[in-house]
């Protein structure tokens, strides 16, 4: 065989492997989008009568795929809510550990997850986030000090 034979097999076994991962990966997104699109009924269901329910609740215990779509809903009902949903929903974010790891995020080196880590401690609404938050409004990156004000 010649080295161009053997050049264009192994070139062509490349991209026979690299199609095959990007077919594997969009099938595996797509089916984490469709269980996340699946969940959101159920779990908004949930989301609303653990914020504005009469009694308090336990705190609701999640895992994986439910968890996320839970503090999404959550994220989303926490600019649209005051009072007594608003403080459970501070609770739920400061019990799962929430609040602490978008505390931690506030420290990559990447200002686009700072900046959503700043959003995100906003959204929550707890006022243990406020000296961290204010610290934000000396970061060097623009984006991540209007994610800080708003």
């Amino acid at each position: 065989m010649t080295p161009v034979v053997v050049t264009a097999a192994v070139l062509a076994i490349a991209n026979v492997v690299m199609i095959v991962l990007v077919v594997v990966r969009r099938w595996g997104a797509a089916r984490r989008r469709r269980r996340h699109d699946d969940l959101l009924p159920k779990m908004r269901r949930r989301a609303v009568e653990f914020i504005h329910g009469d009694a308090p609740r336990v705190q609701p215990t999640f895992r994986g795929v439910e968890a996320e779509v839970f503090a999404e809903l959550l994220l989303e009902f926490s600019r649209q809510v005051r009072g007594t949903s608003q403080e459970r929903i501070v609770a739920y974010f400061e019990a799962c550990g929430g609040f602490d790891a978008q505390v931690r995020r506030l420290a990559s080196r990447r200002p686009w997850r700072r900046a959503v880590a700043a959003f995100t401690l906003g959204d929550i609404g707890s006022q243990r986030a406020v000296p961290a938050l204010v610290r934000c409004l000396d970061d060097r990156s623009p984006d991540v000090r209007r994610a800080a004000c708003r």
